[in-house]
C-alpha cells in the first residue's frame, strides 16, 4: 500500500485494487499475522461475544489464563536459523 495519504486517497476514491501475497506458515497462508505459543492460546480463547461486549480487555483476560497454563516451546527456523521459544509472532504488517 502507498504510504503517502494523498496517493492512498486516491487508490480508495477510485476503486483501484491490488493483489496482496500470503504470508505461509506451516503451509497455512496468512494476510496480517500468524502466531503460536501464549499469543495463539490467549487469541483462540477468546469468544467473539465477550469480544463485542469488552471490546480489546477481553484479550487481556484471555491472556492472564493464558499465562497460567503450562507451555511448551516451539521450534521455528528463521533464515536457516532454528530458534525455540515459548510465543512466536510472524506478520506481513
Amino acid at each position: 500500500m502507498p504510504r503517502r495519504p494523498d496517493v492512498l486517497a486516491r487508490m480508495i476514491e477510485t476503486g483501484a485494487t491490488m493483489g496482496v501475497q500470503p504470508g505461509i506458515a506451516n503451509g497455512h497462508r496468512f494476510v496480517l499475522m500468524a502466531s503460536a505459543g501464549l499469543d495463539a492460546r490467549a487469541v483462540a480463547a477468546v469468544k467473539s461475544a465477550t469480544k463485542r461486549i469488552f471490546g480489546a480487555a477481553t484479550y487481556l483476560g484471555a491472556a492472564v489464563a493464558a499465562m497460567m497454563k503450562p507451555s511448551h516451546p516451539s521450534r521455528v527456523t528463521v533464515g536457516g536459523g532454528v530458534h525455540e521459544a515459548r510465543t512466536v509472532i510472524v506478520t506481513r504488517a
